[in-house]
């Protein structure tokens, strides 16, 4: 049986190719935009301060809230 793939050669040989992809994936979900933070956490990081007064204050200007909220949610963002 000369040259029978008998034996653990198939196993060796898969995992000649599936390590180093497996390394390869790795590295690449590590340094995307977020890394591990995004993906494990469930999300992206959370906004800035400053993005959400700017969100606060695009609300206010298209007159979903009033300005007895605006001024209140304002003061709240700019104590944390």
């Amino acid at each position: 049986m000369a040259g029978s793939w008998g034996g653990p050669w198939p196993i060796w040989w898969a995992m000649w190719w599936i390590i180093p992809l497996g390394l390869f994936a790795l590295w690449f979900l590590s340094h995307r935009r977020g890394g591990w933070r995004g993906h494990w956490a469930g999300g992206p990081p959370l906004p800035s301060r400053e993005h959400a007064l700017a969100i606060l204050q695009e609300r206010f200007a298209k007159g979903e809230i009033d300005d007895d909220e605006y001024l209140r949610r304002r003061s709240t963002l700019e104590a944390l």
